[in-house]
């Protein structure tokens, strides 16, 4: 029973690992190069919230590689984009987050759109996105 349970286990590790390097080690939390993008401004262990969020949906193959997120309507990350704007979100701060597979918001976005989408809604935002 055992070996089975650490079976299981090893192979779930083994298919969740991926490929990219980490740029950056903190508290026992790697994140990549792209990942950094998606770090909010807590100062806790808080600040990886989306990041899992986004590991989770990208092995349900919810989200692609580089989803575009959307803060309270101003797009501030996604694949092509040169110039990205810090989150500067806290997690207590947010109300809603919506998550759109690409091939549902690609219509609306565009290419931009082509990895999925996150959009985040905190305290007195008054428009809704699609």
């Amino acid at each position: 029973m055992k070996i089975k349970y650490f079976l299981i286990l090893t192979t779930l590790f083994f298919l969740s690992c991926k490929t990219i390097k980490p740029l950056v080690k903190e508290d026992d939390v790697e994140i990549t190069d792209i990942e950094k993008h998606y770090l909010l401004s807590d100062s806790s262990s808080e600040k990886y919230y989306l990041i899992m969020l986004i590991r989770k949906l990208q092995f349900e193959k919810k989200l692609g590689e580089i989803p575009m997120v959307i803060v309270d309507g101003d797009p501030k990350y996604y694949f092509y984009k040169e110039e990205t704007k810090a989150l500067n979100v806290e997690k207590n701060k947010i109300t809603k987050i919506k998550i759109l597979e690409a091939e549902k918001c690609v219509e609306t976005f565009g290419a931009a759109c082509k990895y999925g989408l996150v959009t985040i809604s905190t305290f007195g935002t008054q428009e809704e996105l699609p």
